[in-house]
């Protein structure tokens, strides 16, 4: 990381100077910012503030409540020197003020003032000091060595704020610097230092995202074309990339599409004539057009299917309406869409030239309606429980209808040269293909699950009494430093002595806290995995017993059925971690089994 900016010298300013410099900057121009003394209502562990509060501070909506310890701020500001006169005193570090009001050299909101700095005097590390004072009632917090969460998160941020990877308290609370002081250090930890910066980035990228959302909106209803690329049949204007312009090749395109839809053909045929006469598809012309395709390509070639068919033929925006806002996302960080009712919807009408005219897409809206009929189970069975796919192409296979139930692909359906259309498979052989293979691996999954929960039913009671010993010699190794602080004040030990037997105890403790968490991690696991393998178990035993194909439960186990022609089968199985090595796959994390039908059996 790069050095902290400078953004000023905080000495002589007035009280009210400073906290305007906090709260924007210097110059006023940082929207809002985040201070060490914010960081503890950020995480929700503040005794002052809560998280809403700050915020709302933050944007403007509340103005800080007034101080109610006003006094108390005054003494622990006049206490600051003394807390840093009897840290220099008992450590030998050397400790200087620094003024100044430092900025993240990555995240500019982040600022930070220091009560102190300090060089150690082992080796001259920079560190940052903090210094505090406390009410007798209120020392407790800082016993062997604690220190109170709120103060750790913001000794913590000042490290990440001036990139220094050391920090010291000296706390106080009487008047005997013997008895009544604590000075506990801590260590740059990057693993808190990230989940500061995400919570705190995350804070920010929900406000930006209020802000865009709204911008958006604003567009809109202005009737600006907001996407990253025009939709088939038009370009953008390369002098303004939110209007449109109608795209003379593809144009045509369209126009035929809603004619043989009037004319009373169905989204199949069109698809078949439009890759018969070699046209390419909207994928395939974006492509050649070096453009990008956000949407999933299963075969090398794109083509024409019935759903890209009907997507245009149901789409008003060829009549020159924009129409937007008829999806939001669900919370930033989850990628998630909703649909919004209709009456939500932003429509504009004349933003563009249109390619059909309103009467043209309304008589083929009438015609597609006119030829829907009561839909068929046409797929195999409901499209979250359809495990078959085409071995060739990648899509969800349908069901065909007549005395004996076949899966055929709907590539079939809309291009005469594909391998599909040689996939036609009765239905009831697959299944069973299916149901004979799976029970066999839930056999064995049931059998490793319930090893693992033995193997960790064993290990847990003697890691759990590893972690508590390491606790109490942790405990004891704390103490110990004390002591060895009372040997070098009464004279009994030299002070390079202290020093190094300070380091090498600390060291040791270190190596302790070290393995304690390891401990910690490995109990953590071991219960995760009982969990997991217990819902394993049952869902591979309630996979034994059943004596039908049923795809729900299949699915328990089951990524995906590829089916190819003469019946062969590839089942791609969902991998459930470490219960069994044979179900890991090299690539993508599923075992593929092959299945063969000769002769009409399996």
């Amino acid at each position: 990381m790069a050095a902290p900016n400078i953004l000023c010298d905080t000495a002589g300013m007035t009280n009210a100077q400073w906290l305007a410099a906090r709260m924007n900057g210097p110059s006023g121009k940082i929207p809002y910012t985040v201070g060490g003394s914010d960081v503890a209502a950020v995480f929700g562990v503040s005794p002052w503030t809560t998280p809403l509060e700050l915020w709302m501070i933050k944007k403007g909506r509340m103005k800080p409540p007034a101080k109610s310890n006003a006094n108390q701020l005054e003494m622990g500001h006049l206490l600051e020197p003394i807390a840093a006169h009897w840290y220099a005193k008992k450590t030998g570090n050397r400790v200087y003020e620094d003024t100044n009001l430092y900025q993240h050299a990555d995240h500019p909101y982040a600022l930070a003032n220091f009560d102190r700095r300090f060089e150690r005097a082992s080796d001259g590390e920079p560190g940052i000091l903090e210094c505090k004072s406390c009410t007798y009632h209120k020392a407790s917090e800082w016993d062997d060595g604690a220190i109170p969460l709120y103060y750790e998160l913001q000794l913590r941020f000042y490290l990440a704020v001036a990139d220094v990877n050391i920090g010291s308290f000296s706390a106080i609370w009487g008047n005997n610097p013997d008895n009544d002081l604590a000075i506990p250090d801590i260590t740059r930890d990057k693993a808190k230092e990230d989940a500061l910066r995400n919570l705190i980035n995350g804070l920010y990228s929900r406000d930006l995202s209020v802000k865009v959302r709204s911008a958006n909106k604003t567009r809109s209803r202005r009737g600006e074309y907001r996407g990253g690329s025009a939709f088939y049949g038009y370009r953008l204007d390369p002098k303004d990339k939110h209007h449109l312009l109608v795209d003379q090749e593809t144009a045509p395109v369209v126009v035929r599409i809603f004619e043989e839809c009037i004319a009373g053909r169905t989204a199949s045929q069109i698809a078949r004539a439009l890759n018969d006469d070699g046209i390419p598809s909207p994928a395939s012309y974006k492509e050649k057009n070096g453009g990008f395709y956000n949407g999933r390509i299963l075969e090398e070639k794109p083509i024409w299917v019935a759903c890209t068919v009907l997507r245009i033929i149901k789409d008003e925006r060829y009549t020159g309406k924009m129409i937007s806002n008829k999806r939001e996302t669900v919370g930033i960080s989850t990628g998630k869409m909703r649909a919004l009712p209709q009456s939500e919807w932003i429509i504009v009408e004349d933003t563009h030239e249109a390619i059909i005219p309103q009467n043209m897409f309304s008589e083929a809206a009438a015609s597609r309606r006119s030829r829907i009929k009561t839909v068929n189970q046409n797929t195999a069975g409901e499209r979250a429980d359809n495990l078959f796919v085409c071995g060739y192409c990648g899509r969800k296979l349908q069901k065909s209808n007549g005395k004996v139930t076949h899966l055929f692909c709907l590539k079939a359906g809309v291009s005469s040269n594909a391998d599909c259309t040689r996939l036609h498979e009765p239905i009831e052989t697959l299944q069973s293909s299916v149901l004979e293979v799976v029970k066999v691996l839930a056999k064995t999954l049931a059998e490793k699950a319930v090893q693992v929960k033995v193997n960790a039913n064993r290990e847990e009671p003697l890691l759990e009494k590893k972690a508590a010993m390491l606790k109490r010699t942790l405990q004891r190794a704390q103490n110990s430093k004390l002591d060895l602080y009372e040997e070098y004040r009464n004279g009994r030990m030299t002070r390079d002595k202290f020093i190094t037997a300070q380091e090498e105890r600390q060291t040791a403790i270190d190596s302790m806290r070290d393995e304690l968490a390891a401990t910690e991690a490995t109990i953590t696991k071991l219960r995760v995995g009982k969990e997991k393998a217990a819902v394993l178990e049952a869902d591979a035993k309630g996979i034994q017993l059943l004596n039908g194909y049923r795809p729900k439960e299949l699915r328990k186990l089951i990524e995906k059925v590829r089916v190819y022609e003469n019946g062969r089968i590839e089942i791609d199985f969902r991998c459930h971690d470490d219960f069994t090595e044979e179900i890991k796959a090299p690539e993508r994390g599923f075992l593929r089994m092959e299945w063969e039908r000769r002769n009409n059996t399996c």
